[in-house]
């Protein structure tokens, strides 16, 4: 089974967050960590209506999200020791994917994933008008219903300063030394996301 392997490879199981439904897969020695994630189907419910968060398999739990399949496209090839090659979502994709999906998060998840959005645009702040010139490859194609969908997220994200971006602040506070204000991340998502994220 995958957790067999990840625990003969020096890999231990914890459980996080509030409802104890965040499975991490650390290191012994603390060098990183995995978690795995499992696209949403349907409508993500049990028979008796309570919603489906997680996903068995071998040995393994990951959470349940909509819009994964997102994540696939286009990816980027990065090179590790001994050569070995893996994978990584680009950044277009991963944004997209984390707008289409925070309405539906609640706290403190949608503010992890509003600041998830502010660190990757500070990441590839040098970097964004060559994102932008090659968003049309690097972005998912999209169904009018999500283009609906991230119209509406960017509205809630990319204005006026809320208490979305407030409770992001209150996370990086208490996160890092030097952290971002809600209207800085506010304004930094309404001068990055426009003309990044969606066709024109």
């Amino acid at each position: 089974e995958l957790l067999d392997t990840l625990l003969a490879a020096g890999f231990k199981e914890t459980i996080a967050g509030a409802d104890r439904a965040r499975h991490r897969y650390v290191l012994a020695d603390a060098r990183g960590y995995l978690e795995f994630i499992a696209p949403r189907i349907g409508g993500g419910q049990m028979r008796d209506g309570s919603p489906i968060s997680a996903l068995h398999f071998g040995g393994v739990v990951a959470e349940v999200l909509h819009e994964v399949k997102l994540l696939l496209h286009a990816p980027w090839t990065a090179t590790l020791e001994a050569g070995v090659h893996i994978s990584i979502v680009n950044p277009i994709a991963y944004l997209l994917q984390k707008l289409l999906v925070l309405p539906e998060r609640r706290q403190p998840k949608r503010a992890k994933d509003l600041l998830y959005v502010y660190d990757t645009l500070v990441i590839f702040n040098a970097r964004l008008p060559e994102l932008r010139e090659r968003s049309a490859a690097l972005r998912p194609p999209l169904t009018k219903k999500q283009i609906a969908r991230a119209r509406s997220a960017f509205d809630r994200v990319a204005g006026q300063t809320t208490d979305d971006h407030r409770e992001a602040a209150r996370l990086a506070a208490s996160q890092r030394a030097h952290s971002p204000s809600a209207d800085a991340i506010a304004r930094a998502l309404s001068r990055a996301l426009p003309g990044l994220l969606l066709p024109a």
